[in-house]
């Protein structure tokens, strides 16, 4: 079974904060460069979603994945998708809007968790 990928909101932001943190550093060219690399890595949970480390204590079946020894990938495998909630630069702290239901997730089923 396929998965279907999709990024969270909240997740398009860092990502987008990200790309603009490293153009300013570094230049576009590494910055698109490195964000395609995250996006495909992410992409490939649609293979092999249950990886990473279950961190219930974020909120219920969230998973957490370390990219590339410097980034945090949190996300959650629901029925027969996997959402990425977030992505954490360094030592951030994760917090962030979890879908409250595994099977039927939309958009605006969301929880606050910290």
């Amino acid at each position: 079974m396929e998965y279907k990928v999709t990024f969270h909101p909240r997740a398009e932001q860092e990502l987008f904060e990200l790309y603009s943190y490293i153009d300013e550093n570094s230049g576009p060219d590494r910055a698109e460069a490195f964000l395609l690399d995250i996006q495909n890595y992410c992409l490939s949970f649609s293979i092999f979603p249950k990886r990473g480390m279950i961190r219930d204590d974020i909120a219920p079946g969230v998973r957490v994945v370390g990219y590339k020894r410097v980034m945090s990938i949190v996300f959650k495998v629901l029925f027969d998708s996997v959402v990425i909630l977030g992505v954490y630069y360094g030592g951030r702290n994760i917090a962030l809007d979890v879908p409250s239901d595994s099977k039927n997730h939309s958009e605006s089923d969301n929880v606050t968790s910290e």
